[in-house]
């Protein structure tokens, strides 16, 4: 499964944070509940770039005024950005926990 890529006004300014954010939220799309490894490494990138968008989002009015767009809607683009990759850091966290709980019975149950 792969996430479409629709372009917005805002995407230019950020090439590699949109690039990011599309490759984290593929692998998370294609994430299998068994492979709670890879659920660990899409954790700590997402919460990087979650991190990275409320940078970008507390700048939204410096940058607006830079590049002449409207501060409310960049905010909030930015906002949604953030919040996906903050509810794809916490599932994946939980998945992962998971995945480790149950490594751990396996190897107390033998």
């Amino acid at each position: 499964m792969v996430i479409e890529r629709k372009g917005t006004d805002f995407d230019s300014l950020f090439p590699e944070d949109v690039n990011q954010y599309y490759d984290i939220a593929n692998r998370f799309l294609n994430l299998s509940t068994e492979d709670h490894l890879t659920a660990f490494e899409i954790s700590k990138k997402a919460w990087v770039l979650s991190d990275r968008w409320a940078n970008i989002a507390s700048n939204a009015g410096k940058l607006a005024l830079k590049e002449k767009f409207n501060k409310t809607d960049f905010k909030d683009y930015c906002y949604r950005k953030y919040r996906q990759m903050q509810y794809i850091h916490e599932f994946t966290r939980m998945l992962w926990n998971k995945g480790e709980q149950g490594q751990r019975e396996k190897r107390v149950g033998i």
